[in-house]
């Protein structure tokens, strides 16, 4: 600071002037400051012998947090019982200073951006590992990682999920599988159950036509359904 006439003391605020430093006839440099998370306002006052009295401000915007990112499809550990390797996964990213880009690798593959709402996956028999990173116009980074399996076995009894899937036994889905083919056979023998809270999806194509029992909290989507008599739906 400087003046004409003799300088009398500099103060600050941090706080958009709500509470002032104690004046500081030195007028050397203020240090060791700390600002706050979001938009912060600091004001420099100066005054001199005369009475006059000037500022100055500076707004500036401090942000160490990452964006915000959750991926909602799929679930990790899920499980697809598919006749092909294409998984879409979904997010949802926000960040209060502007998400800047969002890129994926899926089974440590090479980084590929997408549009930070989702993208189809070419994933491979078996397990699969997608790794997701978002990160704001300040370059904070928030990495996620889900792991899934794809599998076109294991379900049906006879058949297979590309024509028509035959299930004459008893079988257990696990928490967030997801069945997709073209037609579903349930004989009276059949059954699909998931354990308790545990959520899974039937999605066909085709006509489900249904002689044995669908338990728990399912999802079934089909062009066409045949209920048999003494066939159950039991949505828990």
């Amino acid at each position: 600071a400087a003046d004409n006439f003799a300088l009398s003391s500099c103060w600050y605020s941090t706080d958009s002037g709500v509470t002032n430093s104690s004046p500081d006839s030195t007028c050397s440099n203020f240090t060791g400051l700390s600002s706050s998370e979001g938009s912060n306002t600091w004001t420099v006052y100066v005054n001199d012998t005369s009475g006059n009295e000037n500022s100055s401000s500076l707004i500036f915007t401090q942000d160490t947090t990452s964006p915000k990112m959750t991926i909602s499809s799929p679930f990790n550990n899920s499980i697809f019982y598919q006749t092909d390797y294409n998984v879409t996964f979904k997010t949802a990213v926000n960040d209060t200073s502007g998400v800047d880009s969002c890129w994926y690798s899926l089974n440590g593959g090479v980084n590929t951006t997408y549009d930070c709402l989702g993208a189809v996956l070419t994933g491979v028999g078996g397990s699969n590992v997608l790794n997701v990173w978002a990160n704001d116009t300040l370059g904070n980074t928030n990495p996620l990682e889900i792991g899934f399996t794809i599998t076109a076995t294991g379900l049906c009894d006879s058949g297979d999920l590309l024509s028509t899937c035959v299930i004459s036994t008893s079988h257990t889905l696990s928490n967030n599988t997801h069945v997709q083919g073209n037609n579903l056979n349930i004989t009276s023998t059949g059954q699909i159950t998931g354990a308790a809270s545990n959520s899974f999806l039937l999605d066909f194509s085709g006509w489900t036509e249904l002689n044995g029992e669908i338990t728990g909290n399912v999802n079934l989507t089909t062009t066409n359904l045949t209920i048999s008599s003494g066939a159950k739906i039991d949505v828990s």
